[in-house]
């Protein structure tokens, strides 16, 4: 039975910690379409409906964080804001996306773990968490648990369901010949 989320930030805020303000968790689990935040920048409103302009302003208003990432669960790190962005976002800190899970997959503890784990190696000079002793058994337990974490970070990837999945794939029938008909042209 997997944790819930509620239970998965819990965890996660257990074993790494608040952020820079001690305020928030340093990781959490969010659903990318409840994600805002407020930013400053150049907006236009329509008449509803259509293209016609009622007013172009500069102002802070309260958007999606993540438009382009719909209906996933996403891994996050609370990091401080760039000098470059402060202008355009109103607070010193902010969660950054590291890992939106595939669509429809619950993260596991197991997943995050293992990917919070990966972020701080790759920002320090030292080597992922020591995970025991080096026995046959042991090298075949981690063996079985790295292809659990590459089965539920990666699972059915390959470059044609990467491009079916972003619309640039192509479906050709079994029973194509190779001629195409220009439609009575």
């Amino acid at each position: 039975m997997s944790e819930t989320i509620f239970v998965l930030n819990k965890r996660l805020e257990d074993r790494y910690g608040l952020g820079p303000d001690s305020l928030r968790s340093l990781w959490k689990l969010s659903w990318s379409n409840t994600q805002f935040e407020k930013r400053y920048g150049t907006y236009r409103d329509y008449v509803r409906g259509t293209n016609i302009l009622l007013r172009e302003v500069n102002e802070v208003r309260e958007v999606r964080k993540y438009p382009y990432i719909e209906n996933r669960w996403l891994l996050e790190r609370l990091v401080p804001v760039p000098d470059i962005n402060q202008d355009e976002l109103i607070t010193k800190l902010s969660y950054e996306c590291v890992w939106a899970f595939k669509l429809g997959q619950l993260p596991t503890w197991l997943t995050v773990e293992f990917l919070v784990d990966v972020c701080h190696t790759g920002m320090t000079k030292h080597n992922l968490p020591d995970r025991g002793p080096n026995s046959e058994e042991a090298i075949e337990e981690r063996r079985k648990r790295i292809e659990t974490i590459q089965e539920e970070l990666f699972g059915d990837e390959s470059d044609i369901a990467d491009s079916i999945h972003y619309g640039a794939g192509i479906v050709v029938p079994n029973q194509f010949n190779g001629t195409v008909r220009d439609n009575g042209k």
